[in-house]
């Protein structure tokens, strides 16, 4: 074989390589998946950002065969997550009991009636655990086999209001009398910035601008809660209403397709998304 044989041979195969390369669909990287984690958890939750806060990074995969990164859980607190900050004994374990100890009688104090004194028993530790730093938000994503999101999920302190929320479940459990125009009263009164009169304002605020980032462009298609008598007899009460938006977008392949969203009612935080339907 001539040297401008072998020249052309191996051009043709240069050729259908990157051909082959090209028509491959594109996949993130492992680290584009963590980078888009990072700026999704920053830009919707940005009260987070600013207090030198850590981003712990979890995830798996089958060992044995290869496969693409499909789940990640991230946690931002104060530092990483499996921290040690060394032992803690938590306080002790069961109340404090007192005891009433009569004092000892002395001649200035004969017959006359003495008040008990109280002593504390000895308090019995609780058994030693490890430390770790608090953790304000646990977020959950979900990416397909060529690495684009999918969904997300939240909780954690910095997701609405738990103590409020909590405390607006047990007013309304405590009053199972309670009008449901009561109980809008009690939920505003604990402080839920959207109520069920509150749509328009929701929708006002909605981190619309800011999921684009990552989705592309959103349509908004429905916004509704579940009626609140599905809810009072349940102890999930502290969620309602649970806002949940239906929008839908054309993913960077041109697939268009229909994200569902549930908005915490006391802050607007996003609490879930997921694709609910492809077309």
């Amino acid at each position: 074989m001539t040297s401008k044989l072998v020249l052309v041979v191996l051009m043709f195969l240069s050729v259908t390589l990157c051909q082959v390369i090209l028509a491959r669909p594109a996949q993130q990287s492992t680290v584009d998946q963590f980078h888009f984690a990072q700026q999704f958890v920053s830009t919707l939750f940005p009260d987070l950002s600013g207090r030198h806060y850590v981003l712990t990074v979890e995830s798996w995969l089958a060992l044995d065969r290869p496969e693409p990164l499909q789940n990640l859980v991230v946690f931002v607190g104060t530092g990483r997550r499996d921290e040690d900050l060394g032992y803690t004994t938590g306080g002790c374990m069961g109340a404090v009991v007192t005891s009433p100890v009569a004092p000892k009688e002395t001649p200035s104090s004969a017959g006359k009636p003495s008040p008990p004194i109280s002593k504390k028993d000895d308090c019995i530790p609780s058994a030693p655990h490890i430390a770790h730093p608090q953790q304000f938000l646990t977020g959950a994503f979900q990416f397909d086999k060529s690495g684009a999101f999918t969904g997300f999920a939240a909780e954690g302190a910095a997701v609405g209001n738990h103590e409020a929320a909590s405390a607006f479940a047990r007013t309304v459990a405590g009053h199972p009398e309670m009008t449901d125009s009561e109980v809008v009263t009690a939920l505003k009164l604990a402080g839920a910035k959207y109520g069920p009169a509150d749509k328009r304002e929701f929708v006002e605020h909605l981190p619309i601008a800011a999921l684009e980032k990552f989705i592309g462009k959103l349509e908004i298609l429905s916004v509704e809660f579940t009626p609140l008598n599905e809810y009072r007899p349940s102890v999930a009460l502290g969620a309602w209403p649970d806002w949940r938006v239906r929008a839908s977008a054309r993913r960077p392949d041109g697939t268009a397709v229909v994200y569902e969203m549930t908005f915490d009612q006391f802050r607007g935080d996003l609490k879930r998304i997921h694709i609910a339907a492809k077309n």
